[in-house]
């Protein structure tokens, strides 16, 4: 029983982990593709976006997705503005989260069940000792 409540407490602790960084990157890719969606004024059109150093000078945007986030391009096509690092890594681990935390969830029930259906069996009496109480 200990060591059922161990497991739960472990698979509950990763997923906890898992979820809170996994919806800051949903909440931070969904907000910045919605302000670049926001800002096209037709469709299949970018956006502008201010280049950093140079006052009422606008480059392109464009949506790339590694690292997910907006880029900025001044007009020889030199990157401006780009999305943070940390992106790249929290894509990874929700991805790999995703797929590995349902899989430790249903092997740990397995092996949970495995347990519970050995302990009622553990109950009934042997077939070949059975012949003693006859």
């Amino acid at each position: 029983m200990k060591n059922v409540r161990l497991r739960l407490l472990v698979l509950t602790t990763l997923w906890v982990v898992w979820l809170l960084p996994a919806a800051v990157l949903a909440e931070r890719v969904a907000a910045d593709a919605v302000n670049y969606e926001g800002g096209k004024s037709g469709p299949g059109i970018n956006t502008s976006c201010p280049i950093a150093g140079r006052d009422s000078d606008y480059g392109s945007a464009r949506w790339q997705w590694w690292p997910p986030g907006e880029v900025c391009l001044d007009h020889q096509g030199t990157r401006t503005l780009w999305p943070h690092w940390w992106r790249s890594g929290a894509l990874v681990v929700a991805v790999t989260g995703f797929v590995v935390l349902p899989l430790l969830t249903v092997a740990s029930a397995r092996a949970d069940r495995r347990r519970h259906e050995g302990d009622q069996d553990s109950d009934a009496p042997l077939n070949e000792l059975t012949w003693l109480s006859e």
